[in-house]
């Protein structure tokens, strides 16, 4: 099981988090936490928070907490409805800044501005559906025909540097081209139908807390003037503008005039993030962007997850020949006992290097009685394409199931974005029009159907739209009575003058059916809404019309496929389906936990269409996890491998291990830094040097030989006895370990024994996979020369 919360005991502390934790907020101060990995950080924000409550006369309302990442977000709830009554811990308001700042727009917007009640998320999938519409030479916005013709990424550019003020609508029209009436309705389109991207959220949240403060204390927002305390974890990833965010918020006035307190939490050499803007230095440079704030700076000493020996490699080998090691690193220590060295292994090719990887997850699953299971493994990689690479090799080669962290959303890219458009027409958000277009696109498969879209869409301008479902509204009555359209509402036979009958009556029949469905389906969620209930609606809607086969249908074939590798593509494609229409039931799951853990929309569907894109990983104990270092922090794991051994495209470590008079780029230590230390107990490096040909020193921190796991510590105990308790799994049976072990050798020894149905039994029970057990030997033993002859075919 992969462990990912906090990382000591709830019920004790040390010395260094009590010293935190009871720290006295002072008004117009900030508390600047340094805590190194696996510190215990989490615990000690909660316990901190606890104490504010109990010991302060702190109110649970008077406290905002923000990180990055929902991950974040729910272990912190967790630890806190650990230690404390639940029903304080969910009044406290902890949320990620996006959540935070669309949560506030919407409740707090409407006094200032209408729009701000209308708020719909544009991915990059919807936002390309956007640009499609909007890429006519002409278009009509505002009842006026206009130039425009933008491409989607040029378009998103444009606004950003709009909203942020990098440009005025002026300068943007003549750096770009087009028509300034143009920029002007296109952006009046967007806020009248609150049609936001991520970065709007942001600029737009800011822009409400200063409309606020220009009356008088009345109309300030009350639950910014109310927060007394903010918090702000993970600091290190901070951006320029989450950083805004934070000094606005700070600043806001409070209702009894004192000045808010400050406490901001994280390790600068965790800051991996600086290609989106984040800055390693901010958490040395933070007296400069609060100059008013007194500065109270406190470490934590000790580290829960690293062995000695990890740490050692991490403050040694990695942070102080790079310049990085800070006084946080020098002072921290490992409570855990000796756990061995971390391995160095070399591989002359990367095929030599994923039969290591399997051998070794194999060999410490079976010699460990089945204590450990494939989750606990995790293969850190830079990249999402080593990732699929590594992963897809496991499995294809090996038969072992990997789990690419990360790429849970990938569906939002894939074709089952498609539920989200029409779960925003279940919810009737405004900017449905735009999701029913979409949607009408893949509907519409004859020639010009671009055409028409664009041509419905001016023609629904001159129309008011008062209502946010009124273009579903008027498809409807259209479709049922064309004989009336004429008649009535201006929007009377607009549908069915583009899309005439009989040219376009199987168009029409999908679409009615579809809009039938919708407004069937909307009356029964609104009853229940639970991800089981969505999901069986969502099927059904699809189930009629054309959207089963645009989901089961690959979006184009290669030019003039046969007809086997047209086959192949479908299988392809359907498997890939299967996967992204799971990994979309699993983003709902995961949603609808925030959603009951206490948040403020009236409904599951709204909360989950503000959130869906916001990540959190979903672990299965038969895979092995794959993850670039970027998703991988944060988390934590019993066994890490590293792979850099010689191979074309993974990255090379080796150059971390020369001597300490070779400049190294800091971004790449504090990258390695970062996947290093995401190991609570075995830690694999490779390296295109093996240990002997490397400075003598290495030899001190790394070791070629294996980790045995019947060897005893220092403490004379066992390493599978730590293991146990580490994990909190009972230790297996001396018959299940020696059991294992046996496996182990006949399977591996020997490539041509074939485990009998005894021990093909007891491997299933100790989590292996019957594939690796079954057809793996002769691939793990043999397979270096195999694979050497297919990749010269």
């Amino acid at each position: 099981m992969v462990a990912s919360g906090t990382d000591s005991d709830v019920g004790t502390v040390t010395d260094s988090q009590r010293k935190i934790i009871e720290t006295v907020p002072k008004p117009r101060e900030i508390l600047l936490v340094k805590a190194g990995p696996g510190s215990g950080k989490t615990l000690t924000m909660a316990r901190r928070i606890v104490h504010l409550v109990e010991q302060h006369n702190i109110k649970p309302e008077e406290i905002l907490v923000l990180s990055m990442t929902n991950r974040a977000v729910g272990m912190l709830k967790s630890t806190l409805c650990s230690i404390s009554h639940e029903e304080s811990a969910n009044q406290i308001n902890i949320s990620t800044f996006h959540s935070f700042c669309s949560r506030l727009l919407e409740e707090y917007g409407p006094p200032y501005d209408d729009a701000y009640t209308k708020i719909r998320l544009l991915d990059d999938m919807s936002w390309r559906s956007f640009s499609t519409i909007f890429s006519a030479k002409s278009i009509s916005l505002g009842g006026a025909t206009i130039n425009g013709n933008l491409t989607a990424a040029k378009l998103d550019k444009l606004l950003s540097s709009i909203k942020v003020g990098e440009l005025t609508i002026t300068e943007a029209a003549q750096k770009s081209n087009v028509s300034e009436e143009y920029l002007k309705e296109l952006i009046h389109y967007l806020d009248r139908n609150g049609m936001k991207r991520y970065s709007d959220f942001i600029t737009d949240a800011i822009k409400l807390m200063n409309t606020s403060l220009k009356g008088d204390s009345s109309k300030w927002i009350h639950e910014l003037a109310n927060y007394k305390i903010i918090i702000v974890d993970e600091f290190q990833d901070m951006h320029n503008s989450l950083l805004k965010i934070v000094k606005r918020v700070v600043s806001y006035p409070c209702y009894d005039g004192t000045t808010k307190h400050l406490t901001i939490a994280g390790d600068p050499n965790q800051c991996i993030y600086e290609f989106l803007g984040s800055n390693p230095d901010l958490f040395n440079d933070i007296h400069k962007e609060f100059p008013d704030f007194s500065l109270n700076e406190q470490h934590i000493h000790e580290t829960f997850r690293l062995t000695p020996e990890v740490l050692k490699v991490s403050a040694e080998v990695i942070l102080k020949p790079n310049g990085l090691l800070t006084e946080i690193h020098k002072e921290i220590k490992s409570v855990k006992p000796d756990g061995g060295k971390p391995v160095l292994y070399a591989r002359d090719t990367p095929l030599e290097e994923y039969d290591f990887i399997a051998s070794e997850i194999s060999r410490l699953i079976l010699q460990s009685g089945g204590l450990f299971s494939f989750s606990d493994f995790t293969i850190l990689l830079r990249s999402n394409k080593e990732v699929n690479d590594v992963a897809d090799h496991l499995n294809e080669y090996y038969g072992i199931k990997c789990n690419k962290l990360g790429q849970s959303t990938n569906w939002v890219t894939s074709k089952v974005h498609l539920f989200l458009d029409i779960l925003n027409l279940i919810s009737e958000k405004y900017g449905s029009e735009f999701c029913l277009m979409c949607i009408l696109m893949i509907m519409d498969d004859k020639p010009m159907a671009k055409g028409r879209i664009s041509k419905l869409f001016n023609a629904l301008q001159t129309i008011d739209n008062s209502e946010p479902k009124y273009l579903m509204n008027y498809i409807l009555q259209d479709l049922k009575d064309p004989k009336e359209k004429n008649k009535g509402s201006d929007s009377n036979g607009i549908f069915s003058s583009i899309y005439k009958l009989p040219d376009h009556s199987l168009t029409t029949s999908y679409l009615t059916k579809f809009l039938e469905g919708i407004s069937k389906e909307r009356e029964l969620l609104s009853h229940n809404q639970n991800p089981q209930l969505i999901m069986e609606s969502l099927l059904r809607i699809v189930s009629s019309g054309n959207l089963l086969e645009h989901l089961n249908t690959p979006t184009s074939y290669s030019l003039s496929p046969s007809k086997s590798s047209k086959i192949d593509m479908i299988e392809n494609h359907r498997s890939n389906l299967d996967i992204n229409i799971s990994s979309f039931y699993n983003s709902l799951i995961s949603s609808h936990k925030t959603y009951l853990a206490g948040n403020t929309e009236k409904d599951f569907i709204s909360h989950f269409l503000r959130t869906y894109s916001e990540d959190v990983p979903v672990f299965r104990s038969d895979m092995v996890n794959v993850s670039t270092v970027h998703t991988a922090k944060g988390l934590e794991f019993p066994v890490v491998f590293i792979p850099g051994s010689n191979n074309h495209y993974i990255a090379d470590w080796s150059s971390l291990f020369q001597d300490d008079n070779i400049k190294i780029d800091p971004v790449k230590a504090r990258l390695f830094y970062v996947a290093c230390t995401r190991t609570k107990h075995f830690l694999y490096v490779g390296s295109r040097d093996r240990l002997k040909s490397l400075s003598s020193s290495m030899n001190e921190f790394f070791t070629e030989s294996l980790p045995d796991l019947t060897s005893p510590d220092s403490h004379h105990k066992s390493i599978l006895s730590n293991l146990s308790l580490e994990l909190d799994r009972k230790l297996p049976s001396t018959q299940k370990i020696s059991l294992g072990t046996s496996l182990y050798s006949k399977f591996y020894q020997n490539s041509k024994v074939v485990p009998n149905t005894t021990q093909v039994a007891f491997a299933r029970e100790l989590h292996i996979n019957r594939q690796l057990v079954c057809s793996g030997a002769m691939l793990l033993h043999s397979g270096r020369k195999l694979f050497h002859h297919v990749t010269k075919l």
